[in-house]
């Protein structure tokens, strides 16, 4: 007896059998895709080199950590946000969060910086054990967080970490300017160059005796009179901690009421320096009583606004990995009735 196979059955069989292969396929497809994109074409990396000093003023010293993000993938990826945290040795100091919205092009990349000011009071109080040292350890440490949406088999955000090692000098600018003088001419300069303007003999003496005694000088004393005057007075630089440092003046303004006097430069003639902890630079500067009548008169009579001191500085960290001629300007002011005049 022939018994009848149904064969309807088997055809379900074949077709299961055919969608688990493409199922397996298809896994194997993207197993490999997602595992494989970053071990082809790599991952996106952050490089932080260094750490610099941005800048320098009376407050504190800006820090700049310059980092690079490289892409290399075919397609270009934005950077969402960048977070540190700035620590000494293993105490926080602070953390930073900043939204970038940054983009990386496709294989390319794209360098930024990261700035942190640390004040000196609080460099001071955390080498407070020891104020001699002339450097303290920190830490930058942080993630870049990168979008990459739009890359296929790779996810939505990768956090890439950073970590750099700087040293922050133990250091406190202090500057003064002291000792300022009006180094007046002989009474026979003065009384030359009073007669030489046309004034009479006797009136010439009398005023020339009136500048040196600094009694009775009249406003008007150096009107149509063309001679020079020697100013005199001393920059004074410290360094409140322990780094070793060189201090010199690139350039040193008088001036009164915002309008510049004169020029100042070092009385030695060569360069205005402090290659010590701390100094004195004796400066000079000459006045022409032409242009700067009003302004000896005022220093003469001690009368009048204090005279102002525009000095612009370069900075170098002896010993320690940072640029030399680091800039430093300040405005500083001496009291006019403490300037002294004499022959």
């Amino acid at each position: 007896m022939h018994i009848l196979r149904n064969s309807l059955p088997a055809q379900p069989r074949g077709n299961a059998a055919v969608f688990f292969c493409l199922a397996a396929v298809l896994s194997v497809l993207l197993t490999f895709s997602c595992a494989s994109v970053k071990k082809i074409v790599g991952e996106p990396t952050v490089s932080l080199k260094s750490v610099s000093i941005d800048s320098l003023d009376f407050e504190g010293i800006t820090f700049a950590a310059q980092y690079t993000v490289t892409n290399p993938y075919p397609v270009g990826f934005s950077i969402k946000q960048v977070a540190a945290d700035i620590l000494c040795g293993q105490q926080l100091y602070t953390s930073l969060t900043t939204s970038e919205g940054l983009t990386v092009a496709k294989r390319a990349s794209t360098t930024n910086t990261l700035l942190v000011k640390l004040p000196y009071d609080t460099i001071l109080s955390y080498a407070s054990a020891d104020t001699s040292k002339k450097a303290l350890p920190f830490t930058v440490k942080g993630n870049v967080a990168v979008d990459l949406s739009a890359i296929p088999y790779v996810g939505n955000t990768l956090n890439i970490p950073f970590t750099k090692d700087f040293d922050v000098p133990v250091f406190k600018p202090r500057l003064s300017v002291s000792d300022v003088h009006v180094q007046l001419p002989s009474a026979a300069k003065l009384k030359e160059s009073f007669t030489k303007s046309g004034m009479g003999a006797i009136k010439a003496a009398s005023l020339a005796a009136s500048l040196i005694t600094g009694r009775d000088i009249p406003q008007d004393a150096f009107k149509g009179v063309d001679m020079d005057i020697k100013l005199t007075f001393n920059i004074n630089a410290a360094n409140g901690g322990g780094a070793p440092w060189q201090y010199t003046v690139t350039d040193c303004a008088i001036r009164s009421s915002s309008s510049v006097i004169a020029e100042a430069k070092a009385s030695s003639g060569g360069a205005a320096a402090i290659r010590a902890g701390s100094g004195t630079i004796p400066m000079t500067a000459t006045l022409s009583t032409a242009h700067a009548g009003a302004f000896i008169i005022r220093l003469l009579t001690k009368k009048g606004g204090d005279p102002e001191f525009a000095l612009k500085s370069a900075l170098t960290f002896t010993g320690l990995p940072y640029q030399a001629n680091i800039p430093l300007a300040c405005t500083r002011t001496f009291p006019v009735s403490k300037v002294t005049a004499a022959q």
